[in-house]
């Protein structure tokens, strides 16, 4: 949900389109699905039994707040650590493009251009737009 949250608004204008896309309706696509995972997420926590006197029992409590708040303290640890600790924020760096995922020098070109906003306002014109793909993949 969160990915998806992020594409809809923080990086709605700089995300770069791949070949496969939704066109005019991805934006609108994303935030139905935003709305939907959020919905459901709350669902899971709802508990899923009562006892006759509409309490919970420790037999019947629904565990999954419990859990879920667990894994995220874990992990927001682990994330926040410091260098020397293996921090997770010091090491990740996610997804890389391949060649796979560009496959015309327009298409480089025009990925180029919307990453890096100072050769937009210049008017930079690549001339060896391969040569983009191989700085892109060591980013």
């Amino acid at each position: 949900m969160i990915p998806i949250l992020l594409r809809v608004t923080v990086s709605r204008n700089t995300f770069v389109k791949s070949t496969v896309n939704l066109g005019p309706f991805s934006i609108i696509i994303g935030w139905v699905s935003v709305c939907w995972l959020f919905m459901t997420s709350c669902f899971f926590l709802f508990p899923n039994q009562f006892n006759e006197d509409l309490q919970q029992t420790a037999t019947i409590f629904n565990y999954t707040c419990a859990v879920v708040g667990l894994v995220l303290i874990v992990a927001s640890i682990y994330w926040f650590l410091p260098k020397s600790c293996g921090g997770a924020r010091h090491f990740f760096t996610g997804p890389k493009r391949t060649n796979n995922d560009i496959n015309d020098a327009d298409e480089i070109q025009k990925i180029e251009l919307q990453r890096d906003p100072t050769l937009r306002e210049n008017g930079v014109k690549l001339d060896n737009p391969t040569d983009t793909i191989k700085v892109m993949i060591n980013h």
